[in-house]
Parts: C-alpha cells; sequence; structure tokens
C-alpha cells in the first residue's frame, strides 16, 4: 500500500494512506486496523512469508464504481503482478532507496543482513579463510553504514553510541580467531537494537500529518531508547573485555589503544 501511494496519482487516495518510516520501513496504524478487522471478518487471511506475516484475500469483495478505487486497484494489479507477494524482499529493497537517509538501507540491507550471514557461515564450519575474508566484508558495511549517518541534531547522541558500537563490534571480529557464536548471536542482537532505536527516532521526523500529535511521546520513546541500547552496549563491552582476556596468553594481535578509550567512553556515558 505504500507502495501505492508512492505511483498513485489520485490525491484522495495518497491522503487515505497516512505512513511514518519505523522499524520494518513505512507503517501505518489505521492500515494495520483495517487489515486486523478484514480478517477477522474472514475477507482476509493472514500467512507467513519470506518477508514476515503478510494478508491474503480469502473472500473475493463486491466491485465498486467509485473512481478512486477502481484506480487503485489496477495500480495494485500492476504492483502485484511486478513481485512475488510470498516474497516482497525486491520491493522493500526498492523502497527503501527513498528512506529518510541513506544510512538506512545500508545497514539494514548490507550490514545487518552480511553479519546474520557470517553466524550462518561459521555454523556451516567455512574456511578459516573464508571466515577471516567475510568478518571484513561486514565491518566494511558497518563502517559504510556509520558514515552515513546523519548529522542533524536528533541523533546527536545515537551516532555517539553508535561509534562506539562499532568499535566494539569491530574488536570482536578482528581481535580472536576464535569464531565464538555465541558473540556473534549477541552482536546481532546489539546490531537489532541499534536499528530499534534509530527507527523510533526517524518517525519522529518522517511521517504524514495524521501522526504529528504524536511527536512528543514519540520524543520520549526515543529517549527511553537511547538508554536501552546503551545499556545494552555496555553489557556487550564487559561480555567482550572478558572473552579477550582469555586470549591474553595466546599469539593474537594486541587491541588498539582506541578500543579502551571507547569503552570508558560509553561506560562514563551510562554514569552521567
Amino acid at each position: 500500500l505504500y507502495d501505492l501511494k508512492r505511483r498513485i496519482d489520485n490525491e484522495e487516495i495518497k491522503n487515505a494512506l497516512q505512513f511514518y518510516w519505523y522499524i520494518h520501513g513505512p507503517f501505518s496504524e489505521d492500515i494495520r486496523y483495517e487489515l486486523q478487522e478484514l480478517a477477522q471478518d474472514k475477507i482476509f487471511e493472514s500467512v507467513s512469508t519470506l518477508s514476515g506475516n503478510s494478508y491474503r484475500l480469502k473472500i473475493k469483495p463486491k466491485k465498486t464504481e467509485a473512481k478512486s478505487i477502481v484506480v487503485a486497484g489496477k495500480v495494485i494489479k500492476q504492483i502485484y503482478a511486478e513481485n512475488n507477494p510470498y516474497n516482497l524482499r525486491s520491493l522493500m529493497k526498492t523502497i527503501y532507496l527513498e528512506a529518510p537517509h541513506k544510512f538506512m538501507p545500508q545497514y539494514k540491507f548490507n550490514y545487518l543482513d552480511s553479519l546474520k550471514e557470517l553466524k550462518m557461515f561459521i555454523e556451516q564450519d567455512e574456511t578459516q579463510t573464508f571466515i577471516k575474508k567475510y568478518k571484513t566484508k561486514v565491518i566494511d558495511n558497518l563502517y559504510e553504514a556509520e558514515s552515513l549517518l546523519p548529522s542533524n541534531k536528533l541523533y546527536a547522541t545515537y551516532n555517539q553510541v553508535f561509534g562506539n558500537m562499532v568499535g566494539e563490534i569491530t574488536a570482536l571480529l578482528t581481535l580472536s580467531n576464535q569464531h565464538d557464536i555465541y558473540a556473534i548471536e549477541s552482536a546481532i542482537k546489539l546490531s537489532e537494537e541499534a536499528w530499534e532505536c534509530f527507527a523510533k527516532g526517524v518517525r519522529i521526523e518522517k511521517h504524514d500529518p495524521e501522526y504529528t500529535h504524536r511527536e512528543e511521546a514519540w520524543s520520549k520513546n526515543f529517549k527511553d531508547s537511547l538508554n536501552g541500547f546503551a545499556n545494552m552496549l555496555a553489557l556487550f563491552s564487559q561480555q567482550q573485555l572478558k572473552n579477550l582476556s582469555g586470549y591474553s596468553t595466546k599469539t593474537t594481535q594486541e587491541p588498539p589503544p582506541s578500543v579502551g578509550v571507547m569503552r570508558a567512553i560509553v561506560l562514563g556515558y551510562l554514569n552521567e
């Protein structure tokens, strides 16, 4: 339906589709409510797809002569014909090209995906050489995402905590030759927390008029989420310090001084 809003020229339809950017892309509370109502009335049914939960038409509705609805129906048919309804990943990537910040598609589709793929490759017992090379790819994707962070005031604290996270995950992927699957899982959870926190900031600035009255509550929620992100990072940092101490007698490269400084910054932030 967000793609419908992007494509259609009819202002009545555009104004009826109110969205804000959130964790899984453009989101509409009104549309979610309507879909749930249609599912309860057995007109739609909920189905699981490769892209997450979706809805499928169960009962063919009566025809309407309303011009705007007819036009919208034609556009939706075109969108449906162009995409696999059971795997909308390609469509989501296209939509994310218009995301409010370039950071978003880079982080969501390049960094996060590559980190999850790294876990999969470790579980599949890929070669040491392959894993080492793939770790470099993950780090490069993370650095590129960091370079694309928005510079406006709303994200000032977020960017600081995010930068500290970059240091921690880089340390995890470079300082040990051990492929600790549990540490990678922790890095994935931390990275997902970072994404959800960012999404709670994005919706404050990128929403349709219907949601303007939510800005104050969303701002408080973003602040709380920042605290949660920073706390999770501190716990991750403490665990990494314990893990790295176990390698002190082994022939691994020494942690760069910046890693210790970065940890001090995180813990200092939490104690303020």
